[in-house]
């Protein structure tokens, strides 16, 4: 993403850019490049998979943030938004430094406030007026918890790409396994060659070819991504 804005003016990363020399980006991309700095600094961080209540009015938009280890504990890090948004947020302001845990579910919380009741799941979205069956409901619960996964292994997944149980249209076919995965994860100081071992694990492991629904395209497009994983997919 670098290049090709590089690619568009002179070669100045510092400098004020018009729009047409800009690059749009998701909340994925912020994720990443915030995590990347980070590491590059030696802070621990990775991305986290989830929902966010701070968009729109009662409902839990699918949303990509940062977490980060700092005072002996893991920091959820809200990269894309700035303080003035942080302070007039649905329900009342925070601190994007320090994102609460009622701000923002990572997969694993989203899954089991859903599946405890708590949580009605048909307000898991990409956005309410968005009518896809795989971008809301239990679907997307599912998608986000095994994306949740890949990304606390260090695999950070594009949102639109799908394998292994991701492309089974029964969710509750595979309840029993996702409740065990959300428990597994959702322990924060988990260790990752634990963590390891469910992302090793037939269906959840992230293949060397993915099928990526990206909405650049028309359908679904098969994707090698062999390279990314230091081709031990």
């Amino acid at each position: 993403m670098f290049e090709r804005v590089l690619r568009r003016g002179p070669k100045d990363l510092q400098r004020a850019r018009p729009s047409g020399e800009r690059l749009l980006g998701c909340c994925r991309d912020f994720t990443v490049f915030f995590v990347s700095m980070a590491r590059h600094k030696g802070i621990p961080a990775r991305p986290r998979v989830g929902y966010a209540s701070y968009f729109r009015p009662g409902w839990l938009i699918d949303h990509v943030i940062a977490e980060v280890w700092t005072r002996g504990r893991w920091r959820l890090i809200e990269p894309e938004i700035g303080d003035e948004f942080a302070r007039d947020a649905d329900g009342g302001g925070f601190d994007p430094l320090d994102v609460p845990g009622s701000r923002f579910l990572p997969g694993p919380a989203a899954w089991r406030a859903a599946r405890s009741g708590q949580l009605d799941p048909e307000r898991f979205v990409v956005a309410p007026e968005v009518a896809e069956p795989y971008t809301r409901g239990w679907l997307s619960l599912r998608h986000h918890l095994v994306q949740d996964l890949a990304s606390l292994t260090k695999t950070e997944m594009l949102l639109w790409d799908q394998w292994g149980i991701l492309d089974r249209p029964d969710v509750l076919r595979d309840a029993g396994l996702l409740d065990q995965l959300a428990l597994a994860t959702g322990e924060p100081r988990r260790p990752l060659a634990r963590l390891e071992l469910w992302s090793s694990r037939d269906g959840l492991k992230v293949p060397r070819q993915v099928t990526s629904y990206s909405p650049a395209h028309p359908g679904p497009v098969a994707v090698d991504v062999g390279r990314t994983l230091g081709d031990a997919g």
